[in-house]
């Protein structure tokens, strides 16, 4: 396992072709299950690429299979994309040239909508053991199996671990940033992210690394932290973002296909079953013994860690709620998944139904009070239009940049210089240098001396951050006090620049009261971040 991780991500893909090319003709001429000496002979398409974490744990499955039923089952694993990409898994063992996959719902989610809530369900359960137990108490996998009967399937067990990170390119310090990347998401998470303004690209699992690599992506989904360094991402990808709000917790499962299943005796779906379950426990606890080890790792390539401001969070998720409702696409089933997730996650939130006095889980903790999150939306709402304004006005260089390239050429080229080309130039360079400036204080784009700030931890980072807004909304309420009666002065009377071209100048001037009205705003917004307001 150390040998396969150290190796580099060409020899690893190569090494992967090969598998795949020596692999596939056998593949093809054993296409259905038979029977040989008593012995059922399935073969499986995992999820995962080879020599990875999760793929080891699907070849401990095989064994247990083999040994609960002394022999009789006997299932050989092929890693994800070794004969077909993972995303047709569901193709694959419908049309019977595999027995059993193991799949993510996501990918089907689709055009089967229940798909997306028996998969993943973005700022839902923070805890493997809950949704686990929606599976196997609240009644779920009678729910999945629902959603695989009319195509021919058989939904056999969940596997169910914790939080899956992103990966990003791109530097993501709120759920804001993320709008207008490119992402790789799948099932009920895509269709959640794609409300929050990333442009969603469904890949399968092995072509993260490579959609990263060629930057046809700025983030991705793939898989659990451990899986994930040994897939390379630390190669491709600068920032690991957690919370795994998309994911917060993963189902993949194992599903047969129902006419090889229906051959089975009793004992032989019993083990199915024994040792989904076992996989699960062993690989969930395998995650979370590894996951600081593996993060160090990250960390060590050069990766930086981000965690997500909880207050953002919490603001986001009732948007995310929206998204599910929205999925669910008036799906009967779909609905139904959903409605008994959201009563288990108030069952475990509700301190009325706990057994102790305990904190919530931060994740489906209290929502943040009525006021607190208004003040957090309007921040983030704040933040939004100046982000908006600041990413409009900076093309205007361009068009500045444009304006004297024209004047430059007619001038000294034709000899028929303009009367308005540097006048405009320089009217346009007002907002292009003023309109900019609300959001540069949000990034800490302003030049600032910030030696003590950068050393400050805890209330003294907190106390200098409100201290820095309250001087920006300073000279903020000084800039409109002035700027405001000479723009409106020059509203009144039509003012223009006395020159050949003689524009109106009102514009120009109502640029500063403008911007100085959106730095108050702005810097009322850090105040409001700085503070991280939340419930008691």
């Amino acid at each position: 396992m150390t040998n396969s991780i150290k190796k580099s991500a060409t020899r690893r893909h190569f090494m992967r072709g090969a598998a795949a090319a020596g692999l596939a003709a056998p593949a093809i001429v054993a296409a259905s299950s038979v029977r040989a000496q008593g012995t059922i002979e399935w073969r499986m398409q995992a999820l995962w690429g080879g020599g990875t974490t999760p793929m080891l744990y699907e070849e401990k499955f095989c064994d247990r299979v083999r040994e609960l039923t002394g022999g009789s089952l006997d299932i050989t694993p092929f890693a994800g994309g070794q004969i077909v990409p993972a995303a047709q898994s569901f193709d694959a063992v419908r049309g019977g040239a595999f027995q059993l996959m193991k799949t993510f719902d996501g990918y089907t989610a689709g055009k089967i909508p229940a798909h997306g809530f028996s998969s993943t369900v973005p700022f839902g359960f923070p805890e493997a053991d809950q949704y686990e137990a929606w599976f196997y108490e609240r009644g779920g996998m009678e729910l999945a199996a629902q959603s695989y009967a009319p195509a021919g399937l058989t939904y056999v067990a969940p596997t169910v671990y914790g939080e899956e990170p992103l990966h990003s390119k791109v530097e993501i310090r709120k759920m804001a940033d993320m709008e207008g990347l490119k992402g790789r998401f799948v099932g009920l998470a895509a269709a959640v992210m794609a409300d929050f303004g990333v442009a969603v690209s469904p890949l399968p699992t092995s072509e993260v690394y490579s959609a990263l690599d060629k930057g046809l992506i700025d983030l991705a989904d793939r898989g659990d932290i451990k899986a994930n360094y040994e897939e390379g991402l630390h190669e491709v990808a600068k920032y690991l973002i957690l919370p795994g709000i998309h994911q917060p917790s993963t189902a993949t499962c194992y599903v047969a296909n129902t006419a090889a299943y229906g051959q089975l005796n009793d004992q032989q779906r019993a083990a199915l079953a024994v040792a989904a379950r076992e996989v699960s426990g062993a690989l969930r606890q395998n995650i979370i013994v590894d996951n600081a080890e593996y993060i160090a790792k990250f960390e060590e390539a050069g990766v930086e860690i981000i965690t997500l401001d909880p207050a953002d969070v919490a603001v986001a998720r009732s948007k995310a709620v929206a998204s599910w409702e929205k999925a669910t696409n008036g799906d009967t089933l779909a609905t139904e998944m959903m409605e008994s997730q959201k009563q288990l996650l108030s069952d475990s939130s509700s301190p009325s139904k706990q057994a102790t006095e305990r904190p919530e889980p931060a994740s489906i903790g209290p929502f943040l009070q009525h006021r607190e999150v208004s003040m957090l939306r309007a921040a983030q709402a704040i933040t939004t239009f100046n982000r908006w304004t600041f990413e409009t006005t900076n093309w205007l260089v361009y068009v500045i940049a444009a304006l004297m390239l024209f004047e430059v050429i007619s001038r000294y080229s034709f000899h028929s210089p303009t009367s308005w080309g540097p006048e405009l130039a320089t009217l346009l360079f007002g907002p292009f240098f003023l309109l900019g400036g609300p959001y540069l204080l949000h990034i800490g784009g302003h030049v600032a001396v910030d030696i003590l700030s950068a050393a400050a931890r805890g209330r003294l980072r907190m106390i200098l951050a409100v201290a820095a807004a309250l001087l920006a909304l300073l000279f903020g309420l000084i800039l409109v006090r002035f700027s405001l009666p000479l723009a409106w002065q020059a509203f009144e009377y039509g003012e223009t620049s006395y020159s050949a071209w003689n524009p109106v100048v009102w514009p120009a001037k109502m640029v500063l009261p403008l911007a100085g009205l959106l730095l108050i705003l702005q810097s009322l917004a850090e105040v409001v971040f700085a503070l991280k307001v939340r419930t008691a």
